[in-house]
């Protein structure tokens, strides 16, 4: 290629229950387009442990799945505050404030009928 690195992603999800891999999947991918990287990690709530869904979206990006507790997603600046995820979880979002977990944001939220991504960039 041109010699520059591809960069290191991390994506943040947000979804409700009714969100499925697929559509997951197909969120991420368009979020994805353009970017020059590599989603190094999926990232979302310990609220969503054992989501079948999230797990399954993880493993056909080929990502680990992280998931933070609300303290460190809390500690987030989001830009693009969710009254939906501040009424649901108190949190004023959860696929930002993951993602900007990890780095600067590079995607903001982008929504779907049941899910949510943001993808930032992970500091060196």
């Amino acid at each position: 290629m041109d010699g520059e690195k591809a960069m290191k992603l991390a994506v943040g999800i947000g979804l409700s229950s009714r969100a499925e891999a697929d559509e997951i999947v197909a969120l991420v991918t368009s979020c994805l387009a353009g970017l020059r990287g590599e989603v190094e990690v999926l990232v979302s709530s310990r609220r969503k442990a054992g989501n079948v869904a999230l797990s399954s979206a993880a493993e056909r990006l080929g990502a680990p799945l992280v998931l933070l507790d609300d303290a460190t997603l809390a500690r987030q600046d989001v830009p693009h505050p969710s009254r939906v995820a501040e009424a649901r979880t108190g949190l004023d979002g959860v696929a930002e404030a993951a993602a900007l977990h990890f780095g600067p944001l590079l995607v903001g939220k982008t929504k779907s009928a049941h899910a949510t991504c943001a993808i930032a960039e992970i500091a060196p």
